[in-house]
C-alpha cells in the first residue's frame, strides 16, 4: 500500500497499467478470493489499492477511478500503512540502479560493453545501472555498434528513457545528450518504430534543453523520429482516457516537443508561425 501511494505516479506507464490490470484480475487462489475470503472484502481491497495509486497523482481510467472512489472514505481512516520492506529485518537501505551494474563492465572497457550488448548479455536492470555509473561508455558502445549497422532496439529504448529522465546534470557528462542525438539521427526507421515513445520523450527533453541556435540539428532529429514513429505501440492499453493514451504515444510526445520549440520563439498573436520553426 505504501509503495502504491508513494511511487504510483513515478512508475513507468506500462508498468502502472500492468499493476492496475492485475488488481482488477484479482488473486488466482481460493476460487479468485485469495486470502480475503469473501467477494466484499476482495472488492474493498481492490478499491483500496486503486485509491492508493490515485492519491499518488497517477491517472486512472474511469472504471478504476469509480472503484477507487468507493474506498476513499475508508482509506482515510484506515490503519497506519505498514512498510513491509522494513518489517522484514527491522531496517532497510536504498538499493539504487547502480547496484545492478555488471561489475566487469563497470571496470572494463568500451570494447567489453560493445561485445556484451551485441550478444544481448546485459539485462535491462543491468543496463540502467551501467548508464548511471558509466553513461558515456554505454553511449560509445552504442555508437560503435551503429557504425556496424547494428541497432539493438531494447538497449536503445532503455538508454533513451534514461537520458530523457530526471538526472543530476552534475553526474551526466557534458554534451552526452547531443552526442546521442547525432548518432540517433542516422538510425533506420525500424529503430524509431521499435523504441516508440522513448525516442519521443528524448526529443522532448532536447526541445526544452537546446537553445534556438541548434534549431537545424533539432529539426533533423525531430523529422527522423516523426517519420519512423510507430502507428500503434504494443504497450498501449486502452484505459478509456484518449487524451492520456495520445499524449503518451510517440506522436503525442513529438507534438509536445514541437510546441516547446514554438514557445521558445515567443510567437505573437496574428504574427503567424516564426520562420525558423515553420514547416
Amino acid at each position: 500500500m505504501r509503495f502504491l501511494r508513494l511511487a504510483g505516479k513515478r512508475l513507468a506507464r506500462g508498468l502502472r497499467v500492468e499493476i492496475v490490470r492485475a488488481i482488477h484480475a484479482g488473486p488466482r487462489s481460493n476460487k479468485g478470493l485469495g486470502a480475503f475470503g469473501s467477494r466484499e472484502r476482495l472488492r474493498y481491497q481492490q478499491a483500496l489499492r486503486l485509491y492508493k495509486i490515485g492519491v499518488s497523482g497517477a491517472g486512472l481510467d474511469k472504471k478504476s477511478r469509480a472503484l477507487a472512489d468507493g474506498a476513499a472514505p475508508a482509506a482515510e481512516g484506515d490503519e497506519p500503512e505498514r512498510d513491509e520492506f522494513l518489517s522484514w529485518h527491522g531496517e532497510g537501505r536504498r538499493i539504487g540502479d547502480e547496484e545492478f551494474a555488471p561489475r566487469g563492465l563497470v571496470e572494463g572497457s568500451v570494447a567489453d560493453v560493445v561485445v556484451a550488448l551485441e550478444k544481448g548479455k546485459v539485462g535491462q536492470d543491468e543496463l540502467r545501472g551501467l548508464v548511471v555509473l558509466r553513461p558515456a561508455r554505454v553511449a560509445s558502445a552504442l555508437r560503435h555498434l551503429a557504425k556496424r549497422a547494428t541497432w539493438p532496439q531494447s538497449y536503445w529504448q532503455g538508454f533513451l528513457w534514461h537520458l530523457a529522465g530526471p538526472w543530476d546534470d552534475r553526474k551526466l557528462p557534458l554534451g552526452l545528450r547531443g552526442h546521442a542525438a547525432r548518432v540517433l539521427v542516422e538510425a533506420p526507421d525500424r529503430l524509431f518504430g521499435a523504441v516508440g515513445s522513448a525516442a519521443g520523450e528524448f526529443v522532448n527533453r532536447l526541445a526544452e534543453e537546446w537553445g534556438t541556435g541548434r534549431e537545424e540539428e533539432f529539426r533533423s532529429l525531430w523529422m527522423r523520429a516523426w517519420i519512423g514513429k510507430p502507428e500503434a505501440e504494443p504497450e498501449t492499453v486502452h484505459l478509456e482516457d484518449r487524451v492520456t493514451d495520445a499524449s503518451n504515444h510517440a506522436a503525442g510526445r513529438l507534438a509536445e516537443a514541437a510546441l516547446v520549440r514554438l514557445r521558445k520563439y515567443e510567437p505573437q498573436t496574428g504574427g503567424g508561425i516564426p520562420g525558423r520553426v515553420r514547416p
